[in-house]
């Protein structure tokens, strides 16, 4: 019970490490057949051979998609950056945050122990 209620500080990390954790996530989403499938599954529906050349469409469309992609999750990265010094410089903010973290739970908590049972008995007709 100790251990739940100690809390761990945040370790630093240094710009080496986070290029390294940057450069891994680049290779992982590279290395990603997710990301395939779904370019070749949903692209080729908005290409129009009429148009021109359909490598170049495609070759347009995906790097647009990238180009969005890169915008919305740097957009994430600065509001996450952002809200991580204010949590680490004020501790009322972390207080509050851990209140109300902990009282999403217990509400979670108390919806799935009252939900659990009747869903049980819906699956069961």
């Amino acid at each position: 019970m100790r251990k739940l209620l100690e809390r761990d500080e945040p370790q630093e990390t240094t710009s080496g490490g986070r290029s390294r954790l940057y450069l891994r996530g680049v290779l992982v989403q590279l290395l990603n057949p997710k990301v395939a499938i779904f370019f070749l599954a949903f692209l080729p529906q908005f290409v129009d051979p009429s148009r021109g050349p359909v490598a170049i469409q495609i070759l347009l469309l995906g790097s647009t998609f990238t180009l969005l992609a890169v915008l919305s999750d740097s957009a994430y990265v600065l509001l996450a950056g952002a809200v991580g010094r204010w949590l680490r410089t004020g501790r009322r903010a972390r207080r509050r945050l851990a209140k109300l973290s902990g009282g999403v739970y217990i509400g979670l908590g108390v919806a799935a122990a009252l939900l659990g049972t009747s869903h049980s008995r819906l699956s069961h007709r």
